[in-house]
């Protein structure tokens, strides 16, 4: 079980001075739920001898190694160690690699360093080798508990059955009937500025990253039926989101999403029990098994979206890369003729 993993490794942080560890799941917002539960469960560990850096705008810059340096050079005063906590390692630009590589191989006696990443195997060698690895479970448990509690409107729900963390615990302590009425919002709308609306609305929360989830999918519902100068216009209107988002964080997002869609797809036609997999919500939705599609083009499209999705610098064209997604996920279904 999750929760008793967790209290093991609360226990142990006890006996951590000195050194480095990450720990690695493929699920950034459940790295953040044990980041936050460490820090606050650790026993006799004062909130003041904490420090929590994360990216900014997407990278963790070298700045933010200079403070962890500056964060060493004290020893503790309200505790007997202190914590540095790594969020989303991997976007560590190269300039900040470089400085904070010193500190990985001799951090002080009384310091932990506790990275996180969703990317292990994008970590530079040096790094990996400076830290002992931890893998996270995910808690299981919670998706099987949403498919119970939703079995009545599961094609409703079947988007974020392979969401992060965050999503399904907030839909497990939601209101049911809340949560089915929102979803019905989404589901039965045609309106296409609505639905890209709400793809511009951010992905700071919880109920943003949500709503982003059920646009997204419907927008590839309405779309799919559309003539190809229809999709082209309205794929165009996507770009409008630029001026309220972080570019490289929705990129990316949009990527997580159309990679768990498009493994969804694989599962419904290579799988002769799809229907009773956890893990085929969005095949369920879109009724992807009454579609043909490439398994070339998808494979090279999944590699593709897993480039975007686990990239630390803005180095993309947004309107490009908009355009590339939604012509890719109909270029793999043969929706465009």
């Amino acid at each position: 079980m999750f929760e008793e993993w967790l209290q093991k490794i609360i226990i142990n942080m006890n006996s951590y001075k000195g050194c480095s560890l990450c720990m690695v799941s493929f699920d950034g917002s459940l790295n953040r739920h044990v980041a936050l539960e460490i820090s606050k469960r650790t026993e006799g560990l004062s909130p003041y001898e904490v420090m929590t850096i994360k990216p900014d705008k997407g990278n963790i810059k070298i700045d933010s190694v200079r403070e962890i340096k500056e964060f060493c050079l004290c020893r503790p005063v309200y505790s007997d160690k202190k914590i540095v906590i790594i969020n989303d390692m991997e976007s560590m630009t190269a300039e900040a690699v470089n400085a904070f590589l010193k500190i990985l191989e001799e951090p002080p006696d009384f310091m932990v360093i506790l990275a996180f990443t969703t990317r292990w195997n994008s970590l530079l060698s040096t790094v990996k080798s400076r830290f002992l690895k931890i893998s996270i479970p995910f808690p299981v448990e919670m998706k099987k508990e949403l498919a119970e509690r939703f079995k009545e409107n599961r094609n409703l729900i079947a988007p974020i059955i392979n969401s992060d963390y965050e999503i399904i615990r907030y839909v497990l302590e939601s209101d049911k009937e809340s949560i089915v009425e929102i979803a019905k919002n989404y589901f039965d709308s045609t309106d296409t500025d609505f639905l890209i609306d709400n793809l511009s609305v951010g992905l700071s929360t919880v109920q943003e990253r949500l709503g982003f989830i059920f646009s997204y999918f419907r927008f590839l519902t309405v779309t799919s039926a559309m003539s190809e100068k229809d999709f082209f216009n309205t794929v165009a209107s996507v770009i409008r989101v630029k001026e309220t988002v972080d570019p490289l964080e929705f990129l990316k997002y949009l990527s997580k999403n159309g990679i768990s869609f498009l493994h969804d797809a694989f599962v419904c036609k290579l799988g002769t029990r799809w229907k009773y997999m956890d893990n085929s919500g969005a095949a369920l939705f879109f009724g992807t098994q009454n579609l043909k599609f490439n398994s070339k083009i998808i494979y090279d499209t999944i590699k593709h979206f897993e480039v975007l999705s686990a990239a630390s610098v803005a180095k993309f064209n947004f309107e490009l890369e908009v355009f590339a997604h939604f012509f890719r996920m109909a270029e793999c279904f043969f929706l465009l003729k």
